[in-house]
C-alpha cells in the first residue's frame, strides 16, 4: 500500500528522490522506512548527523550545512533530470523556503509525509502543502494526530523494526539522558535501570521504558513494544511532544507521574 500510495502513476521502481530536512534522526529514520518500501533506486538528502542502516540501493547524502535555501533548490531542480519522484518529509516547503514552486515543478510527482506540526509554527503550511500531487498521513485512520483536519491517505505508522536483544529483563530501560531529569526524579530510578542513548539497533527487554522526549519514533515505536511507557515531552518548535504524550495517555511531568510508572511495572 505504502509503495503504489507514493509511486502513484509512475513504473513502481521509478528513481526517487527523499528530501527529508531536519537535523534529528527522526527525519531521516521516518525518510528510511518509506525508502525500503520503494523497490527501485532511492536517494535521501537529509541533515541528521550520522546515516543510518540502509539497503544498498538507498543512497545517503548529508546536505552540507553551508548550503543555502537557493543552492538547495538548485541541486534539487538538477537532481529531478533522474529521479521523476520527489518525496518531502514533514515540510512543504523546507525549513528555509528551499523548495521553490521552481524546484518543485522539476519533478513528475511530488508527495509530502506529512506528520503533524504545530498549529501556526509553519506559516502557509497549507498553501506550500497544495503544491504536492499526494499527501500521506504517517498514522493509522484512528489515530491520526491531524485528528481530521487534513486531507490525505493514512498509510500507519512509519516505524523501523525495533528488536529486543536476548538478555535478562531490566526493570526499567531510559532512552536519552537522563541528565536531563530533575535530581529527584534520578533518586528514584531503580537499581539496575539501563540507559540507551541515541539511535540503537535494538532495546534492552525491560518491564517498562522511559522515555526522555515524546518524539514520533520514540513514542510510537516504544507503544508497539507493549511494555509500560512514559514520555517525558520537550519542548520543539513544530512538533508538539505534550499534545502527543497526552494522546497516549503515556506523559510523566512529575515524580508522582514516575512513580506510578515504575510501581505499575512491579
Amino acid at each position: 500500500m505504502l509503495a503504489r500510495a507514493v509511486t502513484g502513476d509512475l513504473p513502481p521502481d521509478a528513481r526517487a528522490l527523499i528530501y527529508a530536512p531536519g537535523g534529528g534522526l527522526g527525519h531521516l529514520t521516518r525518510a528510511l522506512v518509506v525508502a525500503r518500501a520503494l523497490p527501485g533506486p532511492v536517494h535521501v538528502w537529509h541533515q541528521a548527523p550520522a546515516p543510518l542502516p540502509a539497503p544498498a540501493r538507498v543512497r545517503q547524502r548529508r546536505l552540507p550545512t553551508g548550503w543555502g535555501p537557493a543552492r538547495v533548490a538548485a541541486a534539487l531542480a538538477r537532481a529531478a533530470r533522474r529521479a521523476p519522484l520527489l518525496v518531502v518529509d514533514t515540510f512543504p516547503g523546507g525549513l528555509e523556503g528551499e523548495l521553490t514552486p521552481e524546484a518543485l515543478g522539476a519533478f513528475r510527482r511530488r508527495v509530502l509525509v506529512a506528520r503533524h506540526v504545530r498549529p501556526g509554527a509553519y506559516p502557509g503550511y497549507e498553501a506550500r502543502a497544495r503544491a504536492f500531487d499526494a499527501r500521506l498521513l504517517p498514522y493509522p485512520p484512528a489515530a491520526c494526530e491531524w485528528d481530521g483536519a487534513a486531507p490525505g491517505v493514512h498509510v500507519g505508522h512509519l516505524l523501523r523494526d525495533l528488536p529486543l536483544d536476548d538478555g535478562p529483563v531490566a526493570p526499567l530501560v531510559v532512552l536519552g539522558d537522563p541528565a536531563r531529569l530533575p535530581a529527584g526524579w534520578r533518586a528514584r530510578l531503580p537499581d539496575g535501570a539501563q540507559v540507551v542513548r541515541g539511535w540503537a539497533p535494538r532495546l534492552p527487554r525491560a518491564r517498562c521504558y522511559l522515555s526522555v522526549g515524546a518524539g514520533y519514533h520514540a513514542s510510537y515505536e516504544l507503544r508497539r513494544l507493549g511494555a509500560p511507557l512514559g514520555l517525558v515531552p520537550v519542548e520543539r518548535r513544530y512538533d508538539d511532544q505534550f499534545r502527543r504524550a497526552a494522546r497516549l495517555g503515556a506523559g510523566v511531568h512529575t515524580r508522582q507521574d514516575l512513580l506510578r510508572l515504575l510501581g505499575g511495572a512491579a
